[in-house]
């Protein structure tokens, strides 16, 4: 993906529309986006399709590894042991 480091007055005139000013930012001129409400259900179908399991309105509290490599979620209802993991949180993830 080409992305550009922008200054702040370029920021600040790319995100005029926000009404604020801008110390800096990132334009990705070939990114794409995808409409989350169709492509989220689409990935869990393929993912249960290929014998994996999703995990729904289940807060995810960390990640456990073994010699290096994911061996388990830890959440809210306890852990799931796994080797794979597909981190759906999206940009507004803590963490």
């Amino acid at each position: 993906v080409t992305t550009h480091m922008l200054s702040a007055e370029k920021a600040t005139e790319r995100g005029k529309a926000t009404g604020r000013k801008w110390k800096g930012g990132v334009f990705s001129p070939t990114d794409g986006t995808a409409d989350t409400s169709r492509a989220v259900p689409v990935a869990a179908r393929g993912i249960m399709a290929a014998g994996g399991s999703v995990h729904q309105y289940c807060t995810a509290r960390g990640i456990e590894l073994s010699a290096g490599r994911v061996s388990g979620v830890v959440t809210e209802a306890g852990t799931i042991r796994t080797r794979t993991v597909v981190m759906a949180g999206g940009a507004w993830a803590s963490s």
